[in-house]
Order: C-alpha cells, then sequence, then structure tokens
C-alpha cells in the first residue's frame, strides 16, 4: 500500500489514483504469472523492485525508486541493505499471492 498503490492500486490491478496520469498503461500486477506463462517470475519482479532491470517509472538503474528507498529508510548501512533486501523479498512475496489463477 504504501509503495505502489499510488500506480497499481489497492489490488495490484494497475488502477491506482495516479495510474491514468501516465502514458503507459499501469502494469496489473495480478496478471504477472500469467504472461509468464503460469509460473511467478520472482526473479524478473526482485529485478524490477531493486534496481536491475530498469523501469522509467521506477527511476533508473543508479537510483531506482523503491530499491534505493528501501535502503535508505532502514539507515543505509549494510545492515540497512540486508532489511531492505527483506523487505523487497516480502514484497516479492506477497506479489505471488495476489496473482489469478
Amino acid at each position: 500500500m504504501r509503495y505502489c498503490a499510488a500506480c497499481h492500486g489497492e489490488t495490484g490491478a494497475g488502477d491506482g489514483p495516479v495510474a491514468a496520469s501516465f502514458v503507459k498503461v499501469v502494469p496489473d500486477l495480478t496478471g504477472l504469472s500469467e504472461r509468464a506463462g503460469g509460473e511467478f517470475p520472482g526473479v524478473y519482479v526482485a529485478e524490477i523492485v531493486d534496481g536491475r532491470s530498469p523501469v522509467l517509472a521506477h527511476g533508473t538503474r543508479r537510483m531506482p525508486v523503491w530499491g534505493l528507498e528501501f535502503w535508505f529508510e532502514e539507515g543505509g548501512d549494510i545492515t540497512a541493505e540486508e532489511r531492505a533486501r527483506m523487505m523487497i523479498s516480502r514484497l516479492i512475496d506477497f506479489l505471488e499471492t495476489i496473482q489469478r489463477n
């Protein structure tokens, strides 16, 4: 809710309050598995969230919006990096739970 709902919506369907302001359609995160042939693409999702696979709306690879945000929020040290990875992991776990069948 805190980081993704503004664009992706409360249910992950891509219908958040700012979604209409984008030129491109905001992806429906509940269809990740479907679009990946039936299997949840966890590694791919992690690479998007932490900035290894950049998405223009998420920021650049050098400064990804959420990977860096999580890191700063947790204090910006080595331990903070580990905590940020845990936050990303929890986000990915959540996304897997909202997939359509």
